[in-house]
């Protein structure tokens, strides 16, 4: 039994067939949604007033429980080969080492969508391309140990051919006799890429509990039967940059991309395309009803986990017959070990999935299933994670005090998470003149003035005395005002989306995150912010759509010319958007892997663990004389300041500087960054135990470790 939120009557919902072991509990949210493109017809059955049969049926609605949750489209593709490591994706925002298929994926992705963006497929385009987003990255590429981008721009060259090639044959108007891609079923089709609608778009669904990052949105031109004319259709456009895998997450991710787009476009968008860069082959995948149904079962089970990780309760709360055994889940709220050495040994979760399962569910390499075979000693890869912790020694003290000062911020994290959670699905369970009522939002606006030419320039305006650079982050800077004037209001007094706040812009009629950024400038009558995607001609229908055969959207890039189609819809002046504060960081997931990293063999965590954790005390020089710093923009420091920048400049491990809110600790620091470089300490030496940090904390002395320092 369930309560309609909106008319508070009481529904009953039925579940059948593979829906019955959906774990639900009292107090829980669900929707229930339809399948884009199966939407009940004439001849469906249909449920009685105040009733709802979830079923295996075609025409079947589907059940999305904890919509709230937006899990990630990638994080669900991946669940399938081990749920628990999806959910310590979701909660653990992990900051492993560099590697080199990650930064040459980024730039590969950036290549190609800045090619297909300009539909330029020459040698002399592309490799102005390539050099120019090489440079973006050098960070990535010192990281990896290159000292120069020699070797990246050859590599990455070399594979302008091929992407060059695979443009030639499906970047174009009409599919030519061999635009051929694989369909389902080992069916062949006819396509081409004949419009680039969208670059990166960031969309998030409450729908159907689902958010995604769809590296392109694109017109294609389909013949699926060569009797029949070619329809134009959406579709999601995804780049895999690795070796062709056709791995079942791509396509699962892909999609799923399908849902996120029908609810983006208002359109059934029924397929979307798979590419591998490397080989240049490319696939159409169609999800039937049956496995859409699958893929939300199975997002329906990562948000079960996730919820009950995050807000834990009595097991008689649940209803009679749980599916989420206690079997399945361990004492720390995650799913159970998937125990299969071989998968487990090489998971890019590794690390936080053994630091929990020691740390919070007293486990050991034989519960974990690291259990030597004769063929290899998987004991050994356990004992590399966290064997240095020695939890299995004699002298137990020091385990038990680790395991208990993790478990306490591990619980502080999770009460933290449950409050916050609250004010997240308010973006669309609240109007904008609800939220703006409480100071969260601002609504009815409409965009002023596209200062994106200038972006680089806007952006660095400065925030609390400190000068910020571009990024991908504010890459495009508008400026917004209200559609109608209120003079009564003002953009700059009474509101939390003061300058430098995080926030997210939205439409109003309810596509939400079109863009996150941050407020750059307020004043009485407008408000700019700096955001990551460009703003203007949202979903803008051309003249002649067709929600069947002619999907013609406003477009980034059209092959050939485009037809005198005129705006259906709202020009780009009359739409409406919201901006709200970002309550979506995930600030915590953040602090949370510092948790875990601190747990790590790593000299710098460890030292900094047995001085946290186990109480050993920090080290301090004889005070120094200050060196003489120029003079700036932050003015002298007083007597406390400069106390607590000569106790810096002799730490040997860390310095805490306690103040009350409002009281300079951030100016301090600025001055302590100032005094170590004028102090002229090692910049480009590895940090090491030597090395100062310094921990600034508003009422305590104490506060959640960040490594490898605690600044």
């Amino acid at each position: 039994m369930a309560e309609n939120e909106r008319t508070r009557k009481t529904v009953a919902i039925t579940l059948r067939d593979s829906w019955i072991t959906t774990a639900v509990s009292t107090g829980d949210v669900a929707h229930i949604s339809e399948l884009p493109h199966h939407k009940a017809g004439p001849t469906s059955s249909r449920d009685p007033p105040g009733q709802h049969t979830i079923s295996d049926d075609n025409a079947s609605a589907l059940l999305i429980v904890h919509p709230d949750h937006i899990l990630s489209a990638t994080t669900v593709a991946d669940s399938f080969d081990c749920i628990r490591k999806a959910v310590l994706q979701d909660r653990i925002k992990a900051t492993g080492e560099t590697s080199k298929p990650m930064v040459y994926g980024k730039i590969l992705h950036e290549v190609f969508q800045q090619a297909l963006s300009a539909n330029q497929w020459d040698t002399a385009f592309l490799a102005d391309v390539v050099t120019r987003t090489i440079q973006t990255h050098v960070e990535g590429l010192w990281e990896l140990g290159m000292r120069d981008t020699v070797l990246a721009t050859e590599e990455v060259t070399a594979k302008m051919g091929e992407l060059a090639a695979w443009a030639r044959i499906f970047v174009a108007k009409q599919p030519s006799e061999v635009s051929i891609v694989d369909d389902k079923q080992g069916e062949k089709v006819w396509m081409s890429v004949s419009k680039l609608i969208a670059v990166e778009e960031h969309v998030w669904s409450p729908r159907y509990g689902l958010k995604g990052n769809i590296d392109a949105t694109v017109q294609s031109t389909v013949i699926d039967n060569p009797d029949e004319p070619a329809k134009k259709v959406v579709a999601p456009f995804e780049v895999k940059t690795g070796r062709t895998t056709q791995s079942p997450s791509h396509r699962a991710q892909t999609a799923l991309y399908t849902l996120l787009l029908s609810d983006r476009y208002d359109v059934a968008v029924k397929a979307g395309i798979l590419y591998y860069l490397e080989s240049s082959t490319m696939s159409r995948i169609a999800p039937s009803a049956l496995e859409i149904r699958q893929m939300v079962q199975q997002r329906n089970r990562l948000a079960a986990f996730i919820h009950r990780a995050k807000h834990p309760r009595p097991v008689e709360n649940q209803i009679e017959v749980p599916v989420v055994r206690s079997a399945e889940i361990e004492d720390s709220g995650l799913p159970a070990m998937l125990k299969d050495p071989f998968k487990c040994g090489r998971c890019y979760a590794q690390q936080s999935c053994f630091t929990y399962h020691a740390m919070a569910e007293n486990g050991t390499s034989d519960s974990a299933g690291m259990v030597d075979d004769g063929k290899k000693n998987h004991s050994l890869v356990w004992s590399e994670a966290v064997g240095h912790l020695a939890l299995s020694a004699k002298d137990r003290t020091e385990a038990n005090a680790l395991k208990t000062w993790f478990a306490k911020w591990d619980k502080l994290l999770t009460f933290e998470e449950s409050e916050m959670s609250r004010y997240r699905k308010e973006l669309w369970t609240m109007t904008s003149s609800e939220r703006e009522a409480i100071g969260r939002c601002f609504g009815g606006l409409v965009l002023s003035q596209d200062l994106s030419s200038t972006a680089s320039a806007v952006t660095q305006i400065v925030v609390d005395g400190i000068e910020g650079g571009g990024g991908r982050i504010n890459r495009y800077a508008y400026v917004l005002k209200r559609a109608v004037p209120t003079p009564a209001t003002s953009f700059a007094e009474g509101t939390q989306l003061t300058v430098g706040e995080p926030v997210v812009v939205s439409l109003e009629r309810g596509q939400w995150a079109l863009a996150n950024g941050y407020v750059i400038a307020a004043t009485k009558s407008d408000i700019t912010v700096a955001v990551d995607r460009r703003l203007g001609n949202a979903r803008q229908r051309l003249g002649g759509f067709d929600e069947t055969s002619n999907h013609a959207f406003q477009g980034i890039m059209t092959v050939g010319e485009e037809s005198s189609g005129t705006f259906t819809s709202t020009t780009a002046s009359e739409v409406l958007y919201r901006l709200d504060k970002d309550e979506f960081s995930n600030g915590l997931a953040l602090v949370r892997n510092n948790l875990v990293t601190l747990m790590s063999s790593h000299p710098i965590h460890t030292k900094v663990r047995e001085q946290m954790v186990l109480n050993r005390q920090p080290t301090f020089t004889t005070p120094s004389q200050l060196p003489t710093l120029p003079a700036s923009q932050l003015g002298n420091m007083n007597e406390d300041q400069r106390a607590a920048v000569a106790k810096v400049l002799s730490a040997q491990d860390y310095a805490l500087i306690l103040g009350m809110p409002g009281t300079g600790k951030t100016t301090t620091i600025a001055h302590i960054i100032r005094a170590l470089l004028a102090d002229k300490r090692p910049s480009s030496s590895p940090p090491s135990p030597t090395r100062p940090s310094t921990t600034s904390c508003s009422n305590s002395a104490t506060s959640p470790p960040q490594t490898p320092s605690c600044a």
